[in-house]
């Protein structure tokens, strides 16, 4: 998806495919909207956070602007409602102020939401077997190990 024009039949091929995976979940209540928003704020944000923090330069305002535009489009294709964010009432200036309000709102949910759960923690133990099928088995504790201190202290407390 990232790697064609946004109007390229790749492209629409690519979120009618994503719809129709995410859609019968969505229909029967197992992922709601404010999750889906939060997915996609993953998708805009997280770039420009490892950007500014592991790169040798941060980001322009026009490419942050860019990314918004993006992700705001792709959101909209896959019929995420943005009515939680402040600036859905009047529309964006730009994809700068989406981002701006994805990031606010993102944040708060973060907050709220990724807490301890057993839930969490099953579903951290399958994605590290998944991420680390590839490796010898006597290699296991140290790649958990590697994984669990890449990922943010939040994210680890709410899974681990």
């Amino acid at each position: 998806m990232v790697f064609n024009p946004p109007s390229s039949q790749r492209v629409r091929d690519a979120i009618a495919r994503m719809n129709y995976l995410h859609n019968r979940h969505r229909c029967a209540g197992k992922i709601a909207n404010d999750d889906m928003l939060y997915t996609l704020s993953l998708f805009a944000l997280e770039p420009i956070r490892w950007t500014d923090r592991d790169e040798w330069r941060t980001l322009t305002d026009l490419e942050r602007c860019a990314l918004g535009t993006y992700w705001k489009y792709i959101g909209e294709a896959m019929e995420i409602s943005f009515s939680v964010l402040g600036g859905n009432e009047y529309g964006w200036q730009d994809g700068l102020a989406w981002l701006e309000d994805m990031e606010r709102w993102s944040v708060a949910y973060q907050a709220r939401e990724m807490v301890p759960a057993k839930s969490n923690h099953t579903l951290a133990v399958a994605t590290f077997e998944l991420a680390l099928f590839r490796l010898p088995s006597f290699l296991h504790g140290v790649g958990r190990g590697f994984a669990s201190a890449m990922i943010e202290p939040q994210l680890r407390k709410a899974m681990m």
